[in-house]
């Protein structure tokens, strides 16, 4: 299977499990030989971590997901039920485990790049507003918030950033971003699903319920991989990579006659996440007809009470319904050879053009 599906998920890596392999299996909460190594390790793999994000005036949280992590955050600043209009914001592209807890008229809609309207947020804050949440990097069109610029907007609120999609693929820096809290998901970068870690400033509390023996060998693993990554060997990399993709798409489009496009055409996006909609097509069925193929990809809809809907991300940006129901999300990692990105896009083209004859 060729697998261009790597914001969703990604195979696990060696160092991850190397790391598994060789953590200590003691209680770090047990105070006897065991448990004290196992200790050790868990503040070596919190350091590594705040040495990534320059995180040492802060905490780090392990959690078993970033959506978990996300609903802490909010569910503990608020600690009970929204009784004021205005108490928290984020973009209308956020997250779902964020964007569930937002009242519609207090959503930020993005611009038609993607990006978010500082001018927008800045006219939705108030003296009540107590939190906002961005995204970083927006998991299915890849675009790039300018997190540093937004603390400076939202007066006394606190700041939470989703960097699910950014953490070993960007730089992180949360004294110049100047965040409150900060996650991350390690399944996206190659450890083992189960391990995500919520960073909380310094000064910054929140009610967390009890969260059990931390997972020292999965934590170790999730450092040891963010540490093993060249942001910027990755960086180049991906981005002779996607235009590899793009410019074998427009050389087997054309000769196939295949009508394509990219929706997102702002320079501030992540390589290596492409959103392309095939005019005509439905991308459900295309996501099957392709995995039948052998190549792996996700599409822009989402599958709610048997109903396909378009995705939010899309529309929100002002694409049209049928536009998103033909688009899919290619996006590709340092792992996808350069054989199988030529290989993938021949099985994309030939699929695409197979069903535009039916």
């Amino acid at each position: 299977m060729i697998y261009f599906d790597h914001a969703s998920t990604t195979q696990v890596k060696p160092i991850a499990l190397s790391a598994i392999e060789k953590a200590p299996f003691g209680n770090p909460n047990s105070i006897h030989a065991p448990g004290l190594e196992a200790k050790a390790k868990l503040l070596e793999a919190e350091r590594i971590v705040k040495d990534y994000i320059n995180g040492h005036a802060g905490k780090i949280v392990w959690l078993s997901t970033a959506s978990l992590a996300n609903h802490l955050v909010i569910e503990s600043v608020f600690k009970t039920r929204f009784r004021n209009p205005n108490p928290f914001i984020c973009m209308s592209t956020a997250h779902k485990s964020i964007k569930k807890f937002a009242n519609s008229n207090r959503m930020i809609k993005p611009m038609n790049s993607g990006l978010i309207s500082i001018r927008e947020l800045t006219s939705k804050i108030t003296s009540d507003t107590k939190l906002v949440s961005v995204l970083y990097v927006n998991n299915e069109t890849g675009v790039i918030q300018p997190v540093e610029l937004i603390k400076p907007k939202i007066k006394q609120a606190l700041y939470h950033v989703d960097a699910v999609q950014a953490a070993g693929k960007l730089p992180i820096d949360v004294q110049k971003i100047g965040c409150d809290f900060l996650t991350m998901s390690g399944h996206k970068f190659g450890t083992p699903k189960g391990i995500a870690c919520l960073w909380i400033k310094n000064e910054k509390t929140l009610n967390l319920p009890y969260l059990g023996t931390p997972q020292v060998p999965l934590a170790y693993a999730f450092a040891k991989t963010l540490m093993s990554i060249d942001l910027t060997k990755r960086k180049v990399d991906m981005i002779l990579k996607e235009q590899f993709f793009k410019k074998r798409l427009l050389k087997h489009a054309k000769i196939l006659d295949i009508d394509y496009d990219y929706n997102i055409k702002t320079i501030r996006r992540l390589p290596g996440i492409l959103s392309i909609k095939f005019k005509g097509i439905d991308s459900s069925e295309l996501l099957m007809n392709l995995s039948d193929k052998g190549l792996a990809v996700s599409t822009g809809s989402a599958c709610n009470s048997k109903e396909i809907l378009p995705s939010h991300v899309l529309t929100e940006m002002g694409i049209t319904s049928e536009d998103a129901l033909s688009t899919i999300r290619i996006s590709l990692a340092p792992e996808n050879m350069w054989e199988e990105i030529e290989k993938g896009v021949i099985i994309l083209t030939e699929v695409v053009k197979g069903m535009s004859h039916d």
